[in-house]
């Protein structure tokens, strides 16, 4: 019943949104991106404008500008449709079971302990 609880809980955190590859260097400003520096760690920013030669972005509530040879695998924020309708449907059954496995749970541990009068 505790991993059915957790099963749950990390139905309901998955996100909606999925990450596409893009071009080397974004062509649109105000999206979310998921980019890759040159010491390979990820990092989720949110382009802000696009110069010549770097971006400026915002990570973490502050803005950076970066040079467009320092990041790579750049990857656009889309919302997805499907992982929503999909994530809200599997976290309904998933609830749903375990309701009706505790309900029945209970109602037939109480059936086998009844007696009939004499």
């Amino acid at each position: 019943m505790k991993n059915l609880f957790l099963l749950c809980i990390f139905l309901s955190l998955q996100s909606c949104y999925s990450y596409r590859n893009v071009q080397n260097i974004p062509s649109e400003s105000g999206g979310i991106y998921k980019i890759t520096d040159e010491h390979k760690r990820t990092s989720k920013v949110q382009l802000i404008e696009i110069r010549q030669d770097s971006l400026v972005i915002l990570k973490k509530g502050k803005q950076f500008t970066i040079a467009n040879g320092e990041f790579t695998n750049p990857k656009k924020r889309k919302f997805s449709a499907v992982k929503t309708v999909a994530l809200y449907v599997g976290v309904s059954v998933v609830v749903g079971t375990v309701i009706i496995v505790a309900v029945l749970g209970d109602a037939l541990k109480h059936v086998g302990s009844m007696q009939m009068p004499p």
